[in-house]
């Protein structure tokens, strides 16, 4: 995950070792600064999207076109509970950011 809540915000890591917890499975998330990659949080017990997968510079950078409102937003199957985590989403009275 890039982007988690701490506190009242939601935001990427901003130190190694920072602690929050994941609002879509109530476990633990650790942010992690590697040198040659992306800061993220990890979940200390595997991340709860069984979807979840690395992401290139193209799809960061995608990403990063929406709000941070629009990022990473959980969506749960009604009848299975299954969780996955949409890259980004857009409508349902998210807001959206014009395009450059």
């Amino acid at each position: 995950m890039l982007y988690a809540w701490v506190g009242d915000q939601k935001r990427a890591p901003v130190a190694k070792g920072e602690r929050t917890t994941c609002r879509d499975c109530g476990g633990l998330l650790t942010a992690v600064m590697p040198v040659e990659n992306t800061s993220h949080w990890r979940h200390k017990a595997g991340d709860c999207d069984p979807w979840s997968e690395p992401e290139g510079a193209w799809h960061l950078g995608w990403k990063e076109l929406f709000d941070m409102s629009c990022r990473e937003i959980a969506l749960r199957d009604p009848t299975t509970g299954e969780l996955h985590r949409a890259d980004v989403l857009v409508g349902s009275g998210t807001p959206a950011r014009d395009r450059p």
